[in-house]
């Protein structure tokens, strides 16, 4: 565990990351998957990417439940791929959720079978963002 926390806090800060051959950064107006897929080398640079904090969550066997803030353009998969790399082995995603980007927050949203049946959603609550607020930052 003192390896593994030491190797996470290792991680929090500024530092660059080469983002994955299957992702969708477009190169030549072309996502990277769609060249992955066919077995073409692509070579991008680097980019810079903000860690802001770490947590982990629980250690069961081999299984490792992580809690990171980030910045945009940020890959989790690459941080696992980082992690099992300073670890001196794999490491892949198993499952990922992304809780909050901006001021949207998971706690906020409401599921898509209680959306269908407006019925059970609590009448005091919004169920819908005005375009204002979600584009405030964007003009």
């Amino acid at each position: 565990m003192e390896k593994l926390s030491s190797i996470v806090s290792g991680l929090v800060g500024d530092f660059d990351q080469t983002p994955p051959l299957y992702s969708a950064i477009k190169y030549k107006g072309k996502p990277l998957y769609l060249y992955a897929r066919k077995g073409e080398e692509v070579s991008l640079g680097s980019r810079r990417v903000k860690i802001y904090n770490i947590e982990i969550l629980s250690v069961q066997g081999d299984e490792i439940v992580l809690r990171i803030s980030c910045g945009s353009g940020t890959y989790i998969r690459s941080i696992a791929y980082e992690i099992g790399k300073r670890y001196g082995c794999g490491a892949i995603v198993d499952e990922l959720k992304r809780i909050r980007i901006g001021d949207f927050r998971i706690e906020d949203s409401i599921e898509l079978d209680k959306l269908s049946n407006l019925k059970e959603v609590d009448k005091n609550r919004t169920c819908f963002i005005k375009m204002e607020k979600i584009l405030k930052d964007k003009s």
